[in-house]
């Protein structure tokens, strides 16, 4: 593919895999070539290249690279449809390298050892993660660092998450772990290791370790098991907004923006006296976290009154954990109170996931709904999984669809009538009940009722504040 001019241009080779590498200061990210045998199709995320061309992605693979530096280099590549490995400058930031054309050598700034490399020909890239032609390109591209997830200074500053626990040390026994799921926490422990979030651990604490499988077939999410070490941390009250609350600096506005900040809770430097509790037990090892893991009690709350910290005070945005909406009046508008924002995240070292942000548009998603200046509806594919929902068989199974359906609530009209034969059946239950259902001719009315109420669902206009109000009465005459 072509991407530009060619120019004379500094290549390395990698002493481990044989590979040569592009050094190009003009690549905002680091880029490995697709396997020509690929056949998954391409992830979210788009780049584009100096001439306006699109650039398709496809995942991201962590590399250790050896240009004789002596010391570790590994590094998260963008998997994407290019001709040549590219270390762009997100890395040769990272790690201080130097590239030096006038002696065809690439300088580490740390060791100050020059690795010899040559000149060759080369396509002029200038990967950016940004849009050239998106009307907000000026602006972003100010705030790149906002998007350098590998920053060394890509840390929350000014907060820690503490850990106030009663009783002795928990500890229990590592689970065993084999094939690909073991080789996912060999690649994460090592990862976590070389970014500072966690380090080997002589704690008297142990917490197994749970692998989640994702939706890419083949990958897994590691995570720590902390039920046990939660059930024995006094809970944090910091209040968590109530996620439907977002529609109420919506009256009015007509441009939005959705930023997703990234590994959220990872950003969270851990107390330092609670750092061993974090401790996590493995077939690798015994490992603690210096940064807030996920499924730590409370770290929601920590994170929350962090990111007020940052933006609490604009009245103009709504944040709900590490999902952020602003909403404008005008394009204009919008672009000032984007840069408040981008300002605020800079200053307190948040970083954002720039594949899962959308800005400056005129319908976005946010929290499971569209939002637009005429208001905001469920969405539909949200809507397609509770109406394809299958027959019910026991208590746990409706509680799960009830939980589904009590989300849209707000879309169905008279809810609490139509639901109150399904509601009935889980009174007195216990947790993650599997009694069958008694099922009767008014539950399965309710349960079809329900779907076809929110399949019928419309779109909601925001709530303004100081509207005049109307409460109506429905009354039910029964004849005698």
């Amino acid at each position: 593919m072509s991407l530009g001019q060619d120019s004379k241009r500094l290549f390395i080779r990698d002493r481990s895999s044989g590979s040569v590498f592009f050094i190009d200061t003009g690549a905002e990210v680091s880029v490995l070539p697709v396997d020509e045998n690929n056949i998954e199709p391409p992830s979210a995320l788009v780049l584009h290249a100096a001439n306006q061309s699109i650039i398709h992605t496809y995942g991201c693979r962590d590399t250790s690279l050896n240009f004789g530096f002596r010391r570790n280099t590994r590094w998260s590549f963008i998997i994407a449809q290019v001709p040549y490995p590219i270390i762009g400058a997100d890395a040769i930031s990272y790690f201080g390298w130097l590239p030096d054309l006038k002696n065809k050598q690439l300088i580490d700034g740390q060791t100050k050892l020059a690795i010899q490399g040559y000149l060759a020909t080369a396509t002029i890239t200038g990967i950016s993660l940004i849009d050239p032609q998106h009307p907000l390109a000026d602006l972003l591209a100010q705030y790149s660092v906002l998007f350098n997830t590998r920053s060394s200074t890509s840390r929350a500053t000014g907060v820690e998450h503490s850990l106030v626990t009663t009783g002795d040390p928990i500890a229990q026994r590592p689970r065993r772990l084999l094939g690909d799921k073991l080789e996912a926490a060999r690649k994460q422990f090592a990862a976590w290791c070389e970014d500072g979030t966690c380090r080997p651990s002589e704690s008297s604490w142990a917490s197994p370790i749970h692998i989640v499988p994702k939706k890419t077939p083949g990958e897994y999410r590691v995570c720590g098991d902390f039920r046990k070490l939660n059930a024995v941390t006094q809970p944090n009250k910091y209040p968590v907004p109530n996620l439907h609350d977002f529609t109420s600096i919506l009256h009015g506005s007509c441009i939005y923006s959705t930023l997703d900040l990234y590994q959220a809770f990872n950003q969270i430097p851990m107390a330092e006296d609670d750092i061993p509790k974090t401790a996590v037990t493995s077939p690798l090892g015994l490992f603690e976290f210096l940064y807030m893991p996920f499924g730590l009690r409370n770290a929601s709350q920590t994170f929350q009154r962090y990111v007020n910290k940052a933006l609490g005070n604009l009245s103009f945005i709504f944040v709900y954990i590490d999902d952020v909406l602003i909403a404008s009046n005008s394009r204009e508008q919008h672009k000032a109170h984007l840069k408040i924002v981008l300002d605020r995240l800079k200053e307190h070292n948040l970083r954002l996931n720039y594949s899962k942000c959308v800005f400056g548009q005129e319908k976005v998603v946010f929290l499971s709904h569209t939002v637009s200046a005429q208001g905001f509806t469920p969405l539909p594919d949200k809507v397609q999984d509770i109406v394809n929902f299958p027959q019910l068989t026991n208590i746990d199974e409706l509680r799960r669809y009830l939980g589904l359906v009590n989300f849209y609530r707000a879309f169905i009209r008279h809810a609490a009538e139509i639901l109150a034969p399904l509601n009935q059946l889980i009174v007195g239950a216990k947790k993650k009940d599997k009694t069958p259902i008694l099922w009767s001719d008014a539950a399965d009315k309710a349960f079809n009722n329900s779907k076809k109420a929110l399949a019928d669902a419309t779109l909601l206009a925001y709530p303004k504040e100081n509207a005049e109000l109307r409460l109506v009465h429905h009354c039910r005459w029964i004849g005698s």
